[in-house]
């Protein structure tokens, strides 16, 4: 029945998408359209399962953020009741974010229809410390229980992804900003770092109907040290359903802090 009602919900999204854009034009001299960064933004919120974006949000700096809206309009939410475990909005590096002091702070969405793999994450996110201390910027759970951890930190300081069976572990973390795409996918997942391929994991991923920013779960403690801009999630493998708007988001969210993006193939 979950299977069905999963089936349902994809083809209902698949008969509203637009058609996927054209590939980009090989370098032959000529001069394809430029997208702006707010419609490439659209075009994914139009398609995604849950998009927060804290440059659409009115904070003011160091407001307590008790709720993120979600941009697809599936009223897929974050919030945090508890006054003092709400992360800060601040202004870092001239853009909008939602700052986690590593301590207590999470924000949880409500429970949704409960996905199955392959599903894509994708943040643009910094860690303020380069150690496991900085923890877990995203959690993915299910029945309240741990399912998938996307671009977190373990081992001797290394991105790291859960893939709901294993840990995955790739290169050395930093505290500069990054765009930061899991595909989770059965054999194998992925972790791409700035377009870059930083590891692979083999596995089934497991079920997943719930979004913790800051943590793995609403009931763990490996809280996150540091910056979140934009969250996106996407019900399927985006690198597969329509790798130009994987690209050309990654390419939008890399220009918004000055960073380098890699297209990935």
């Amino acid at each position: 029945m979950r299977q069905a009602s999963r089936t349902a919900a994809r083809t209902a999204r698949s008969a509203t998408r637009r058609p996927p854009r054209p590939p980009r034009l090989p370098d032959l001299g000529l001069v394809a359209p430029v997208q702006s960064a707010a419609a490439v933004l659209a075009d994914f919120a139009a398609v995604a399962h849950t998009v927060y974006d804290l440059g659409e949000e009115s904070f003011a700096d160091n407001d307590p953020i008790a709720t993120l809206t979600d941009q697809t309009g599936n009223t897929n939410d974050a919030t945090q009741g508890t006054a003092s475990n709400r992360p800060l909005k601040q202004t870092q590096d001239g853009i909008a974010v939602a700052r986690f002091d590593g301590t207590n702070d999470r924000l949880d969405s409500s429970t949704f229809t409960a996905l199955t793999d392959p599903i894509t994450v994708i943040t643009l996110q910094r860690f303020n410390v380069a150690t496991t201390a900085a923890g877990t910027p995203v959690g993915l759970s299910n029945a309240g229980g741990l399912s998938l951890i996307h671009a977190y930190v373990t081992g001797s300081s290394q991105w790291s992804i859960w893939n709901g069976l294993a840990v995955g572990q790739g290169s050395t973390i930093d505290t500069n900003w990054h765009v930061a795409v899991t595909t989770f996918v059965d054999s194998p997942s992925t972790l791409y770092v700035d377009g870059n391929q930083d590891l692979t994991r083999t596995g089934n991923p497991t079920n997943t109907d719930q979004i913790v920013l800051g943590d793995r779960t609403p009931s763990t403690a490996v809280p996150f040290e540091g910056d979140i801009a934009y969250f996106g999630l996407y019900d399927g493998n985006l690198r597969v359903d329509d790798l130009t708007l994987l690209n050309d988001l990654g390419q939008a969210l890399a220009d918004r802090v000055g960073i380098s993006w890699t297209d990935i193939t």
